[in-house]
């Protein structure tokens, strides 16, 4: 069976991205974070080329959604939820009842047709030289 894959992913617009400030107190590290994140669109499809195995595809939207704080003393940390989730009209459908009827492919998305996840959550601690990320 001969697969053609094709796969397009673009970035459609970047929500902030700043750099993280050095402040003086542990209530400041919170209220100075960042907030950045990406909205993205991808299509995705498997061309069999084979009668008897069906072509699957895919358009979804999603992105992330981050946020950093700043740093106090060496210290700061981060989180970020990714999400994704397929465009109806644009993507195969799915048949439950007869799988071998499915046109949808989960590549972009899930069997739900969509997730939403913590994708990042760590503490960085950075002094001189030396840089510590746990998460």
């Amino acid at each position: 069976m001969k697969k053609i894959i094709r796969l397009s992913v673009v970035s459609a617009m970047a929500i902030t991205t700043l750099n993280a400030a050095d402040v003086n107190s542990f209530e400041e590290m919170f209220k100075e974070g960042e907030v950045g994140g990406q909205i993205r669109l991808g299509h995705f499809t498997i061309d069999t080329k084979d009668s008897t195995t069906k072509d699957t595809y895919v358009t979804a939207i999603g992105g992330q959604l981050k946020y950093e704080s700043a740093s106090f003393s060496g210290l700061s940390g981060g989180v970020a939820i990714y999400t994704s989730h397929s465009i109806g009209g644009l993507s195969g459908t799915q048949d439950l009842n007869n799988p071998n009827n499915n046109k949808f492919n989960t590549f972009l998305t899930s069997e739900e047709k969509n997730y939403t996840e913590l994708g990042e959550a760590y503490i960085n601690y950075t002094r001189d030289s030396f840089n510590l990320r746990v998460g």
